[in-house]
């Protein structure tokens, strides 16, 4: 709707099926343990070698203990 450039339908599908949601509390290690079985899958799945992004529907001031849990389930490393 406000995008100005036309994306190709091929581009848009392939993101679309390598897009997924985890639900769960950031305060919870366990919510951080499914998510970490959650991109084992995904990994295999389409073959991501550990790379992923992470889109944080969060408050700012949250990020730090969420990347420190994703640090801790050595999700997130250098």
């Amino acid at each position: 709707e406000y995008g100005t450039v036309k994306i190709e339908k091929s581009v848009l599908d392939r993101l679309v099926e390598r897009t997924y949601y985890a639900e769960g509390e950031f305060g919870s290690d366990d919510s951080f343990k499914k998510l970490k079985r959650k991109l084992e899958e995904v990994g295999k799945r389409h073959q991501t070698g550990g790379n992923y992004f992470y889109y944080m529907a969060t408050p700012p001031a949250f990020f730090g203990e969420i990347t420190e849990r994703l640090h801790r389930q050595k999700i997130a490393q250098n």
